[in-house]
């Protein structure tokens, strides 16, 4: 429902039921990940950042919240973090299409 209420536009319905979820079962990391992209998504990019940061430490090959999080970095200005956090996303797929793929499927989830 989270992944759901965030494309909608509807973040604050996609953080609370993330937050659910969580609750039920705080292991699941991608719980964090679409939290923090709706806390991505309304430009709180520091609560962002914990959401990714908790999904990574949960499931330490999660990409994805590795990427999302160099996006997030990059809002913030820190070009050196955001690109730490892209490197590690490319070295965890060992794709080097992954960056690419990621901006046509995973950053349209963004509002920009």
């Amino acid at each position: 429902m989270g992944f759901t209420y965030n494309e909608k536009g509807n973040y604050d319905k996609a953080i609370e039921y993330c937050q659910k979820t969580i609750e039920i079962k705080p292991d699941y990391a991608n719980a964090f990940c679409i939290m923090g992209n709706a806390y991505h998504n309304k430009e709180n990019y520091d609560e962002a950042i914990e959401c990714y940061q908790k999904a990574i430490e949960l499931k330490s090959d999660d990409a994805v919240a590795y990427y999302n999080m160099g996006i997030a970095y990059q809002y913030l200005g820190d070009e050196n973090k955001a690109n730490d956090c892209f490197q590690k996303a490319s070295m965890i797929r060992h794709n080097e299409n992954f960056i690419e793929y990621q901006k046509e499927v995973v950053r349209p989830l963004f509002v920009l």
